[in-house]
Parts: structure tokens; sequence; C-alpha cells
């Protein structure tokens, strides 16, 4: 037989007028506390892979920037590409054409696009954008058109990397930095920017890809 107990109508009202005063006990801000620790440890993660993924979209729009900028050159200088000159690099004569001014000995450029919001900045494929300094002897000189890169889907030319073109001569890999979650954003010459794995054998073997050609100094 079940025995109900009754609690007597003014003591129950008193109880509760006495712990709605109270408040919570010590007991339930702890469990209240170690919640809401949990969730901030839960969402901190998460923030930081989206902190992370818009630095990277933002280095992708700054590689599809300076893709539109070297489309103009070409487009201005009969198809040639730019290159390294005795009065600045690559990134110098890029500049009027990302509407940033054109600064004799500014080998690093002027515009905010030439920094990664990573940190550091870009590396140019030197079998794409070459070198034609006076200084140099013509067996040396690797001025290039565009028009040399049947394959242009294929061919990388600026990727994420903390060494200046001016620093590598031999149009290797080496100087990539995989600073976007273990990848870097690479820039090849249809003017996409893609995500790149550490270690992708194939973008490995596109960027020695070269194509011979006559090279020569476009007229300004």
């Amino acid at each position: 037989m079940t025995t109900i107990v009754r609690w007597p109508r003014g003591l129950l009202a008193h109880h509760l007028t006495k712990r709605n005063q109270a408040g919570l006990s010590t007991v339930e801000l702890v469990v209240i506390s170690l919640l809401f620790l949990l969730f901030v440890l839960l969402m901190v993660p998460m923030f930081d892979r989206l902190r992370a993924r818009s630095r990277m979209s933002q280095c992708a729009n700054n590689l599809r920037q300076v893709g539109a900028a070297i489309e103009m050159y070409c487009i201005k200088h009969d198809g040639w590409l730019p290159a390294n000159q005795t009065d600045g690099s690559w990134r110098t004569y890029l500049d009027p054409n990302l509407k940033a001014p054109f600064i004799p000995g500014n080998f690093r450029g002027t515009h905010k696009v030439w920094q990664c919001p990573e940190g550091g900045e870009y590396y140019a494929n030197s079998l794409v954008i070459g070198d034609n300094r006076k200084e140099r002897t013509s067996e040396n000189i690797t001025h290039r058109r565009i028009s040399m890169y049947p394959r242009p889907t294929r061919v990388p030319a600026i990727a994420d990397g903390d060494m200046l073109y001016s620093a590598v001569n031999t149009g290797n890999f080496n100087g990539i930095d995989y600073r976007h979650r273990g990848g870097a954003v690479v820039l090849f010459m249809d003017w996409r920017a893609e995500w790149i794995p550490k270690g992708d054998q194939k973008t490995m073997n596109w960027w020695m890809e070269i194509k011979r050609g006559n090279y020569r100094q476009p007229e300004e």
C-alpha cells in the first residue's frame, strides 16, 4: 500500500520562498561553472579553425588579384610575363595594375596583397617569373611569354613562401611555405588559386614544367 505524504500548505510555501531567497547552492554553481568551461573549451578550437579558414580565403583572394594583375601586364606587353629588372622586381612592375604606386628599387612591392594574412610573403616559380636584369649575361636572361605554356591549368606561378625570388634561381618548390593547415595556396597560370597539401607530388611535378622559347625585353 502506497503512503502519500502531504506537505502542509503553509510549510511548502515557506520552503519555496526560503529556497528562492537563498539562490543557487554551492554545488549547483560549481556544476554550472564546469558546464560553461566545457562549452568554452569545445568552442575555442572551432573558432580557431574558422579564423584559419578566413585567413586562407583572404590569401587565395590576394593571389587571385595578383593573377589579374599579371594578366593585365601580359595584355599591355604583348603576352610577355613580368620579370625582375634592375630597378625593381616582378612585384614592382605589377603594383600599377593593382592601383599601387610604382616605386623603383622597392623589390617587395607596395600593395597590401603581397603580404599573406597568415604571415610571410609569396614566392614566384622562377620557371614562370623570370629575370631580365641587365647585369646578367644574355644566356641567363629568362623573360618568358605566356604563350610558352600551352597547359596553364597545370603550371604553378605563385605560392605561399617566405623567400624572395632573388634568393631562388633553380625553379624548384623548396621555397613554398605550407602555412595554411598543412598546405599552401598556389596560383596557377589559368589564374585560379587552389589549396595544395604538403607533399602533393602532382603539383611538385607541375612546378618543374618549363616551356622554352625566345626571350626578349618587352617594350614599355
